[in-house]
């Protein structure tokens, strides 16, 4: 077969331009990546391990927009933000504060899984608020397994390629 793979790191990347680029909203701060594993057969992802946590004390503010909450909840859950709640939100900030964000996301067999890395009293959390004002986006699917095809259907839908 026809397959080649790497591992990269990245330390520190600045999110802001980057959010910009992609078009999924504001997130500032920066972050750490690791890819590990990757393994791309026939033009495309095979397997890997990607792991991408916020760099603690990086000296960079943690904000985020609402259009940038709900890209990384379609990712995360398949669904955008509904309800009253997000209303109310988004009629008195369209950015909020966030004190840690981190995801962990494994390809193996056309399986993607993804998870936050933010543990708290047993919540499974992707974006974590600080303490006083900000937004949570919680995992509450942590187990919850799809194919890579809807995976890349989410990830268009939110690209809007």
């Amino acid at each position: 077969s026809r397959q080649y793979g790497a591992d990269f790191n990245v330390k520190h990347l600045d999110l802001e331009p980057l959010s910009k680029a992609l078009d999924i909203g504001r997130i500032t701060g920066r972050m750490d990546l690791s890819l590990n594993e990757l393994v791309i057969a026939y033009e495309q992802p095979a397997s890997f391990h990607l792991v991408a946590r916020t760099t603690p004390g990086s000296g960079k503010s943690g904000d985020i927009s609402l259009k940038a909450v709900n890209t990384l909840s379609v990712i995360g859950t398949g669904s955008g933000l509904t309800g009253a709640g997000v209303g109310v939100f988004s009629q008195f900030s369209k950015e909020f504060g966030y004190a840690g964000l981190g995801l962990e996301c494994t390809l193996n067999d056309d399986i993607f899984k993804i998870r936050g890395l933010i543990r708290d009293d047993g919540i499974e959390y992707i974006i974590k608020r600080p303490p006083l004002f900000g937004i949570n986006v919680i995992n509450s699917n942590p187990e919850n397994l799809i194919s890579f095809s809807d995976m890349l259907k989410r990830l268009k839908r939110v690209i809007g390629n």
